[in-house]
């Protein structure tokens, strides 16, 4: 019976492990990515002379921070988790299409 208890709490723990990487994608993709082209849009307004330098400053900042945060939560909750629930094949297939894409310029 220990071996049933054992793989119920792994199966619990993988649940909470793929729930945790559905929240955060839908984070990045609902929540950090729009406040980001948001703050990239105010930005360029400020830029082309609608506000003033400490305006300008003090949006920079936000949008730095906002992409500071949406990197750390990458590099430290979705990657580390794609690569403990992707195959070697999957991981490749993401990694080659990921270099496919152009730079925004």
């Amino acid at each position: 019976m220990a071996e049933i208890e054992d793989l119920r709490r792994e199966h619990a723990a993988l649940h909470a492990q793929a729930e945790r990487f559905r929240r955060t994608l839908r984070e990045l993709n609902e929540v950090e990515h729009p406040a980001i082209v948001a703050g990239g849009a105010a930005l360029a307004a400020l830029a082309e002379g609608r506000g003033s330098a400490d305006q300008l400053r003090a949006t920079g900042a936000e949008v730095l921070s906002l992409i500071d945060a949406h990197f750390q939560k990458e590099e430290e909750i979705l990657f580390p988790m794609a690569r403990q629930i992707l195959d070697a094949r999957t991981l490749r297939e993401v990694a080659r299409q990921m270099d496919a894409i152009e730079p925004v310029e």
